[in-house]
């Protein structure tokens, strides 16, 4: 979510309890959003983009975080992002 998105109430409030999980496992919401993404099967490919060594050195800490994403934390974040992909059967 971009700044532009967190308009939104919903998505403000989404922000507000990932922030607190991020707290509450003493990383940056953007190395607890890096750790889920390479920690998920539903992701192929990680990208970083970092404008300075201090910024990727700040993204790779997301590696520590990993082992903290239990079940229970991952299944928290799903609840709060509320937009896990569904797979449709196929249809004939």
């Amino acid at each position: 979510m971009n700044t532009d998105d967190s308009r939104n109430p919903k998505d403000q409030m989404k922000m507000r309890e990932l922030n607190h999980l991020a707290d509450k496992l003493g990383c940056s919401i953007t190395q607890l959003t890096i750790a889920w993404c390479l920690k998920s099967e539903q992701v192929q490919c990680v990208l970083l983009g970092a404008l300075s060594v201090d910024h990727l050195y700040d993204q790779l800490q997301a590696l520590q975080i990993i082992p903290k994403l239990t079940t229970n934390i991952s299944n928290e974040i799903e609840k709060i992002l509320d937009n896990k992909p569904t797979r449709h059967p196929l249809q004939r």
